[in-house]
């Protein structure tokens, strides 16, 4: 998914029938746990220019779960982060526990 993408899919709601602008936002929460973190906050800076007058019942419900659904993504986002970072520290003590026993063998 690219930022042309997201665009797209934001801007084809903007001014539609109610139940269109229902289906971008189900596609929006159907695709926000798949979305790298900078497009994540690209999306979310287009959520937060909605003015606060225009906010409707269907406007909050989606804010609700794409809300839901991004603080889900972020925390995965983050165990990822740990472990790949586990990963390498247990890569980089194995091969200097190789060193050492190559070592050890002169």
């Amino acid at each position: 998914m690219t930022q042309q993408i997201i665009d797209m899919i934001w801007n084809c709601q903007q001014g539609k029938h109610e139940e269109t602008v229902r289906v971008v936002y189900a596609l929006i929460n159907e695709v926000v746990p798949n979305l790298p973190e900078p497009l994540l906050d690209n999306l979310f800076a287009k959520i937060s220019s909605v003015p606060q007058d225009q906010y409707q019942e269907m406007y909050l419900d989606f804010l609700k779960e794409f809300t839901i659904r991004a603080l889900g993504t972020s925390d995965s986002i983050k165990e990822q982060r740990k472990r790949a970072k586990l990963t390498q520290n247990v890569e980089e003590l194995a091969a200097l526990e190789e060193r050492e026993a190559r070592v050890d063998k002169l």
